[in-house]
């Protein structure tokens, strides 16, 4: 059997268990169609599985993340696991258990993998927010 189809069944294993884990980031670059256009914006990607509960659960406070945080100039980019060649994306970030959260700045690298665990309503806001404030201080974003 196939690398791929031993992920697909950890991936639904986990799932089922309402496991959510994010691993540690090994920093690849953004996919040039998630890119924006300015140096200052900041990428939220969300991998997620339309299916899994916690990504159900997790999609409205990401929804309001969004909208708090847009004057910032964050971006949230969703990516379904199950579409297309999103399997190789995911693979490529080493998502092992869905929602998993990876913040980019200046359409590059990560600036943060979001968070260990279970992604709560309250860290997810306070932790994006943080980073977007270091990242847009350190290129001097106005």
């Amino acid at each position: 059997m196939s690398k791929s189809f031993y992920i697909t069944l950890a991936l639904l294993v986990l799932t089922a268990l309402g496991a959510v884990i994010i691993p540690s980031y090994a920093s690849p670059k953004l996919p040039n169609q998630y890119k924006s256009d300015s140096l200052c914006d900041t990428i939220l990607l969300e991998f997620y599985w339309e299916k899994c509960g916690a990504c159900r659960n997790i999609a409205p406070f990401v929804d309001q993340v969004e909208i708090n945080l847009k004057p910032k100039g964050l971006k949230v980019k969703r990516i379904n696991i199950y579409e297309g060649n999103n399997m190789e994306l995911a693979n490529t970030f080493k998502v092992t258990s869905v929602p998993a959260f990876f913040l980019f700045g200046g359409n590059k690298k990560a600036i943060e993998s979001l968070p260990l665990g279970r992604v709560s309503p309250t860290n997810l806001q306070s932790t994006v927010d943080a980073a977007i404030s270091k990242y847009r201080a350190f290129k001097k974003c106005g």
